[in-house]
């Protein structure tokens, strides 16, 4: 049960309920109330609850991705190098080669979910994709995604990616949905700033997570 590993991750890391909600940002009741079962942590809140529990949404949420941690058997060890890219130089990725040496760009912080060699990470720049309040999931400028190449055969309505849009050099994160059938990229800010991408597009890779850089 979601509440139970709530608990169980949170002892392991020796944290109180009042200081797991200070790491959220949430009241001590939103705590008391997942490990009652009361409620469920959603959206921005299961991101951040995982990154303080050391762990993966997918864990807290159905139990997914369980193996060994530093704290005990939650999440599992990243034993792989991630670069932190620039969006520019992720206009240019085709394939590995298309990555940077690990001189040329920083190391993104350490994450738990299973993910492919050529796994990179971007900052995420602008509010294309962060969501009005209440709306569920947000990707708020600054914070960092991760984006699995080898996913990219796997992409359907609904999951977020970095694609290239037809006829153009650049790249864009937004999330995959459809219009008559048709696909296409959808920003998750309402704000008529932002277009909803249409006429076509290649599919760089899925974001398989995201964090503010606190694991």
């Amino acid at each position: 049960m979601m509440n139970q590993r709530i608990r169980q991750a949170r002892a392991e890391q020796q944290l109180s309920q009042e200081a797991l909600s200070k790491r959220i940002g949430v009241s001590r009741v939103s705590v008391t109330q997942w490990e009652s079962g009361d409620t469920k942590p959603r959206g921005n809140n299961l991101l951040k609850l995982a990154e303080a529990l050391k762990t993966t949404p997918e864990w807290i949420a159905n139990g997914q991705h369980e193996g060994t941690s530093r704290a005990g058997t939650v999440g599992l060890r990243l034993n792989s190098h991630i670069p932190l890219i620039s969006w520019a130089q992720a206009e240019h990725f085709e394939n590995k080669k298309g990555l940077p040496s690990s001189q040329d760009c920083d190391a993104a912080p350490q994450i738990t979910p299973p993910h492919g060699c050529q796994t990179f990470a971007l900052k995420v720049e602008g509010d294309s994709m962060t969501s009005p309040p209440g709306r569920g999931i947000s990707f708020p400028s600054e914070m960092i995604i991760y984006i699995d190449p080898d996913t990219r055969s796997e992409a359907v309505t609904g999951d977020f990616i970095v694609a290239r849009p037809s006829g153009s050099q650049q790249v864009t994160f937004k999330q995959l949905a459809s219009e008559e059938g048709a696909p296409i990229l959808r920003p998750l800010n309402s704000s008529s700033e932002y277009n909803i991408i249409r006429g076509g597009f290649d599919v760089i890779g899925k974001v398989i997570y995201a964090s503010w850089g606190v694991l």
